[in-house]
């Protein structure tokens, strides 16, 4: 949350600090004696303080420019809209001051009772008569005084304005005393809400700020597809309201929301017909987990919260609104999703088994062959393979061969590359290994092909990943070799656990820096120093490469004829 400056704690509570222009105190020392001005907003919490803090600041810079103006801190022209306000406060601080008087006890006094009932009394007198006669007492005209005063108006009581303002006054204030006497007879009713400031200008909706927010990022970058399931769900659950209207209150109660809709909820929705709402109602086995929590929905809901302060705020966005704070409410553990390394075994029986055997006499089968070993000897996500780029992105530089993953390299049409963060795109040393085992053939055989991808025999997904039909082959294929483990905390189900085996051989063999090849910061460092670092030489890298080794024979393809 963006908190007002000058905001500091005052014993317990909190009060915002505002400094006067220099150029104002000079020319009017009788307004402002001391070169600050102080709000004390009597809020221990400080996300409630700057709410207060912020309207106040609003005020201030108001005022500011009005003394420049008219050499007078006060306003002396009331709108419409300003004058029901201050009534309406009025009346509920009226209100609010007899509920607590009843609440207390004080009542069962008859003394006290007896004065209650002279109080109501005198003041339903006087307003009678300003309605009747529109003769205005003493007492209406100083309680009159008193509120535009502290609302920053000077309206001299002579003034028709004033005059008005104070009999408008007296009408709403018979509308309280009327009230209070019902409550005097054991008729409740409630005291009326805080009245709040509306803004004369009309707000945008909430789908026109989402609608600018989705138009102004860009489309190339893997969190993009994020942002319209998570804020049209938003959307779904607030309402299109003007955007003054939103509360902190809807934001968190979204979170929440989320925590007990199923995986996939949207296919869900659409089969049984039911509304979001209605599928968070139902009972589910399992719902989101909390890294789909944190790494989908908050972190697509906090650009946009981002963007619409910086934004709309002028317009009428509130600048408090935050997800700061916010925690997973669901009973999902955050690792049992989490592959575990291949185990030993389980790497001969997928790599030297009868399946490998056929890949490796077949050349129609090649792409089977190579994307599980490029998997094993770099630890790359699946997707980051599949979009490599035989005319360009596999390359010898300083004479040693290499991976280049990246967005940014041309691609096949079908296609939209991406990485999932900065320290995803480098470039990898291919294992000699690889090389032994005749991947360059390959690659080259690719090229001379003219084709984009390096898997051109898996069609990419209609949402532009090259890895989409490659992803579910090897899934299945890991069941029907019987190695897939349903565990949690230590699933065996898809490629990702080549990023773990990967990286556990290093551990297990001592190897350093084993991240730099898989697009990781490395422990302890943040995304930021890893940045500024920049990537490591590709003869360090390859140093690194060749230490990683697994006690494993493939069978070597016999397409090329020597």
């Amino acid at each position: 949350m963006a908190y007002p400056p000058g905001m500091e704690l005052h014993g317990s509570k909190w009060r915002i600090k505002k400094r006067v222009p220099q150029d104002l105190r000079k020319k009017y020392p009788q307004h402002y004696p001391s070169p600050f001005k102080y709000l004390y907003t009597n809020e221990s919490d400080k996300r409630k303080a700057a709410v207060v803090g912020w309207a106040w600041i609003s005020d201030v810079e108001d005022e500011f420019q009005r003394v420049r103006e008219t050499g007078s801190p006060y306003k002396i022209n009331l709108p419409d809209e300003d004058a029901d306000l201050i009534i309406r406060k009025i009346i509920h601080s009226r209100l609010n001051a007899d509920e607590e008087i009843r609440a207390s006890g004080m009542l069962e006094d008859e003394l006290m009772l007896a004065r209650m009932a002279e109080s109501q009394a005198d003041a339903k007198r006087q307003e009678q008569l300003a309605i009747a006669r529109g003769v205005l007492t003493q007492h209406l005209i100083e309680v009159a005084q008193e509120w535009l005063f502290a609302h920053g108006y000077d309206l001299p009581e002579e003034s028709p304005e004033f005059r008005q303002f104070a009999l408008r006054l007296a009408r709403r204030l018979s509308e309280a005393t009327r009230i209070a006497e019902s409550r005097q007879r054991g008729e409740w009713v409630d005291t009326p809400p805080v009245p709040e400031k509306v803004s004369p200008q009309k707000a945008p909706l909430l789908s026109e700020v989402i609608e600018h927010f989705i138009a102004k990022q860009r489309n190339d970058v893997p969190m993009f597809k994020k942002y319209r399931p998570t804020l049209g769900l938003f959307l779904e659950y607030v309402g299109d309201k003007p955007i003054n209207q939103l509360k902190q209150r809807e934001i968190d109660e979204f979170f929440d929301f989320l925590c007990r809709l199923p995986p996939r909820w949207s296919d869900l929705k659409r089969k049984k017909g039911l509304s979001a709402k209605e599928l968070a109602n139902l009972e589910w086995e399992k719902c989101i987990s909390k890294k789909t929590f944190e790494d989908g929905y908050m972190a697509a809901f906090r650009p946009f919260l981002q963007h619409a302060v910086r934004v709309f705020q002028d317009q009428g966005f509130p600048p408090h609104l935050t997800v700061n704070g916010i925690k997973y409410s669901g009973d999902r553990e955050e690792t049992e999703n989490e592959q575990r390394p291949i185990r030993r075994e389980e790497l001969q029986r997928l790599f030297c088994g009868p399946e490998y055997q056929a890949f490796a006499r077949d050349a129609d089968n090649q792409h089977c062959y190579w994307l599980p070993l490029i998997g094993l000897y770099t630890g790359a996500r699946v997707n980051e393979v599949c979009q490599l780029n035989p005319q360009c992105d596999i390359r010898q530089e300083h004479g040693i061969w290499l991976f280049d993953i990246n967005e940014k390299s041309e691609s096949d049409e079908r296609v939209r590359k991406s990485v999932k963060n900065e320290t995803s795109r480098r470039k990898v040393p291919i294992h000699s290994e690889l090389i032994r085992l005749g991947l360059l053939k390959y690659v080259e055989s690719t090229k001379k092909a003219g084709v984009k991808l390096l898997f051109p025999q898996w069609s990419p997904s209609s949402a532009g990943k090259a890895s989409g039909t490659a992803e579910r082959w090897f899934r299945n294929l890991i069941r029907s070799t019987g190695l897939r483990d349903e565990t949690p905390k230590a699933r065996l189900v898809g490629f990702h656990a080549f990023r773990s085996t990967f990286l556990n051989n290093a551990m297990n063999n001592d190897v350093p820096y084993a991240e730099w090849l898989t697009g990781h910061a490395p422990e302890g460092v943040s995304k930021v120093v890893a940045n500024y670092r920049g990537e490591a030489e590709m003869t360090k890298k390859a140093q690194i490469m060749e230490s990683i080794r697994f006690d494993l024979s493939p069978p070597v393809p016999t397409w090329w004829a020597d």
